[in-house]
């Protein structure tokens, strides 16, 4: 499982690493084509752009990418609650938290959707 703590200024390094990503992309596979965070965090240290630390656990990890996923996942969850290795919880965004979350990531998608238009 990924689990990444990152500090905001990651968020221009993924801002212009996907207007590359966006040029770059082939139209007849453009769908199955992903921004893959992992791979953007691996080119960081072989650059001198970042430090990465590892940190280990023995849990499994279980993804949703496709819709197809989710039953698997959905069973695995249930699993996990049962042999207590997962806590049920429930967890909700502050109000002004979670509007902040909203206004900065409308505000990042706006001036991403401007960028690729011009360069079209």
């Amino acid at each position: 499982m990924n689990m990444w703590g990152l500090s905001p200024q990651f968020l221009d390094v993924l801002e212009s690493g996907f207007l590359e990503f966006l040029d770059n992309l082939d139209e007849k596979d453009a769908a199955k084509k992903e921004y893959l965070l992992p791979k953007i965090i691996d080119k960081l240290p072989a650059e001198k752009k970042a430090e990465v630390t590892l940190l280990e656990t023995p849990d499994k990890w279980f993804g949703v990418t496709y819709k197809e996923d989710k039953p698997l996942v959905v069973e695995a969850i249930r699993g996990g609650l049962r042999r207590g290795c997962i806590r049920k919880r429930k967890f909700r965004f502050s109000g002004d938290l979670q509007n902040i979350c909203q206004r900065v990531w409308h505000d990042r998608h706006q001036k991403l959707l401007l960028q690729a238009k011009r360069r079209k």
